[in-house]
């Protein structure tokens, strides 16, 4: 049996298609998201800071706001959060759709 779970598209004048894309290959398929994302998924806003680029560091409360909105709560938030998250999809059959952006800005 597989699992549903919803994840959404995010506001595209706050994030970039690029970013877009790694959350979710990182998402539904529990691919490494590398060093900027890394940190923002294991809530550690040092090295989030610190690892983003000029439009990333501008854009990183829309960021957290699209994982608030729409990503599964169970894949974001500590280190240890997002490793059993990887292990748990590449471990099971779970089926993505997507929705329309409804995220909320304040």
């Amino acid at each position: 049996m597989s699992q549903t779970v919803n994840i959404g598209y995010p506001p595209q004048r706050k994030l970039n298609e690029e970013i877009h894309a790694t959350l979710l290959k990182y998402i539904q398929h529990g691919l490494h998201p590398g060093g900027f994302l890394s940190a923002v998924l294991n809530n550690d806003l040092k090295h989030a800071v610190l690892d983003a680029d000029e439009e990333n560091f501008l854009n990183l409360q829309y960021l957290c706001k699209w994982l608030y909105n729409y990503a599964p709560e169970t894949c974001y938030g500590s280190p240890e959060k997002v490793k059993k998250w990887m292990e748990f999809v590449k471990s099971n059959n779970i089926v993505f759709y997507e929705k329309e952006d409804n995220c909320r800005t304040s």
